[in-house]
């Protein structure tokens, strides 16, 4: 039996009741792609939008974006 891409991230999805830190979560993601070596970069976030535990500010995340 397989099961689709989609199916499998909704699935694995659990509704927001807790905290999030998504810019940290980003900060660490991006960290992990500056160093991996490989020569395309892209980080996609899946979110509620609503950060509440992060340490890391919008502004030292974006830099390593770009």
């Amino acid at each position: 039996m397989t099961t689709s891409p989609i199916c499998s991230i909704r699935d694995g999805c659990s509704p927001a009741n807790g905290l999030t830190a998504m810019w940290d979560g980003a900060y660490a993601g991006l960290q992990e792609i500056v160093t991996s070596g490989f020569g395309y970069r892209a980080l996609i976030l899946l979110t509620d939008g609503a950060d509440n535990a992060s340490t890391k500010t919008t502004e030292e995340v974006m830099p390593f974006a770009v």
